[in-house]
This record gives C-alpha cells, sequence and structure tokens, in this order.
C-alpha cells in the first residue's frame, strides 16, 4: 500500500496469501481492499485498521481466482472470477458465496458498470463476453461445475452477448481469447484485452466490437494483461506488453470494427 509519492516506502504491507496476487481491489468507500490470486482465496483487509492481516478469508473456489469486483453501491457486496469455471457472488457479511454462476472454461474478469450498480461483465477464455444482472444471474452453490448442462442454464440468464471478433490483417475473423475488461466512467463504453491482439472497444450498448486499436509492433501472446482508459477525458487507452512495454492508442485513432 503507497501513497503517491515517488521513492517512498510502502505505508502498509498485508500479509496472508500463500502464492501470487493476481488482483486487488479497492471498496467505494475506500475503507477496505480485496485481493485474489493463485491459492484459491479471496481476502478482504481494513485500510484504516491497526492490523495487516485479513479481515475476512473467502475460500470456496476450487482454482485460482484470477479477479475480483465491488459492486460500485455497496462495500460489502463483490463478485470473483476464478479458473475453476465460476463466477462467484459474495457478501462479506457471510462465509459462504451467495450464489454462483458456472461456465465451461476459465473465467479471465469481471468488471461492474460504474452506473449501474447491478450490471455486470464477465469474460472467460473461450471468448465468452456476456453481461448479467447481479439479481437474476446467479443460481444455488451445487457441484455441476463445469457441466454442459450447468453451464447452458446459467448462460441463459445473461442480459447480453458480445461478440469478441477480430479481423486479421489476413483478413479472415479471429476469436480470441478476452483476458480483461475495464469501463470507462459513465459505464457507456468498455475495452478489453485480448490474447494475441491488440484492445478491442466496445459500446456497451451493442454487441459488436466498436473499435480495434493498431496492433502493429504490439505484443499479447504470454501474460494475462488489462487495458485501461487513462487522460483526464478518458480519450485513451492503456495496455502492457510481452516486450515490457506499455503501448497507449487514443480513441479517435483506433479502427471502426467491420466484423
Amino acid at each position: 500500500f503507497f501513497n503517491s509519492v515517488p521513492g517512498q516506502k510502502p505505508i502498509k504491507t498485508f500479509t496472508g496469501h500463500t502464492g501470487i496476487v493476481l488482483c486487488a481491489t479497492w471498496s467505494y468507500d475506500n475503507r477496505h481492499v480485496l485481493s485474489c490470486g493463485t491459492d484459491e482465496t479471496i481476502l478482504r483487509f481494513d485500510v484504516n485498521g491497526a492490523s495487516t492481516t485479513p479481515v475476512n478469508t473467502f475460500n470456496h473456489h476450487d482454482d485460482m481466482v484470477q479477479k475480483v469486483a465491488y459492486r460500485p453501491d455497496d462495500p460489502n457486496v463483490f463478485v470473483s472470477a476464478s479458473a475453476d469455471s465460476t463466477v462467484k457472488l459474495w457478501d462479506c457479511r457471510r462465509p459462504d458465496p451467495q450464489g454462483t454462476i458456472y461456465g465451461l472454461c476459465a473465467f479471465s474478469a469481471v468488471a461492474f458498470c460504474p452506473t449501474a450498480d447491478n450490471l455486470f461483465l464477465s469474460c472467460d477464455q473461450a471468448s465468452g463476453l456476456l453481461m448479467w444482472d447481479l439479481r437474476k444471474s446467479f443460481v444455488a452453490n451445487h457441484s455441476l461445475a463445469g457441466s454442459l448442462a450447468s453451464a447452458q442454464r446459467t448462460k441463459k440468464q445473461a442480459l447480453r452477448a458480445y461478440r469478441a471478433v477480430y479481423r486479421h490483417r489476413s483478413g479472415f475473423l479471429m476469436s480470441p481469447e478476452v483476458s480483461g475488461i475495464e469501463f470507462n466512467s459513465d459505464g457507456t463504453i468498455f475495452v478489453c484485452s485480448v490474447r494475441k491482439c491488440a484492445p478491442l472497444v466496445f459500446r456497451t450498448a451493442q454487441e459488436n466490437v466498436w473499435l480495434e486499436c493498431n496492433a502493429e509492433q504490439y505484443s499479447n501472446k504470454v501474460t494475462q494483461k488489462t487495458a485501461s482508459f487513462i487522460g483526464n477525458d478518458e480519450a485513451y487507452i492503456a495496455c502492457g506488453s510481452d516486450d515490457w512495454g506499455v503501448y497507449i492508442w487514443k480513441l479517435t485513432d483506433a479502427v471502426p470494427s467491420i466484423g
């Protein structure tokens, strides 16, 4: 936990994970931080408290937890995306998940729409990119994770399925794995980082890709990355690359999608 002054030591170091930490996120009231990682656990820390150990531990995933996201208007409610093919709904006041979305492959990320408290996106390693309603999408927890029947039954609850399609330079269409998602501040558009391609931009209200970032010289084949909106007016997108650099695109320079 750092302040914004360059070169200073951490203000506080939180402990508790036994594996690599893959994600950390703030509650909307800035009082707590959630973290998750390869140890299959989710930890919740009190930022202002004296202790550096977690105040809550959530243990019900069966593989690494790749992303957690707080509901924008409630510091107690969050969702988690895991490589165990599930997205789980949690209430920090209860130790067990309150519901589950079942898939057929690893979920890479989840992200809440900042202006619609109950709507969130999920993405998975099979190019799945779905919009869900928190109030309608989760089913009771059971042992059918990864089964075709449970995944099909759950997917019917999705509000919208987006087409994460990228047109390769050779002209054919690809459906790359979506590894990260992030909304802009007003929730009208979101950006996806995708494996082997540059980021894709969607209008939230439309299913097809809106803009494709230029992939020339950019590399995204190995590590999982997340693209982000940056700048005072969020006119730019930034994303890490396998060449150890950070690439920045201006939205007005991105190419309208044909796919």
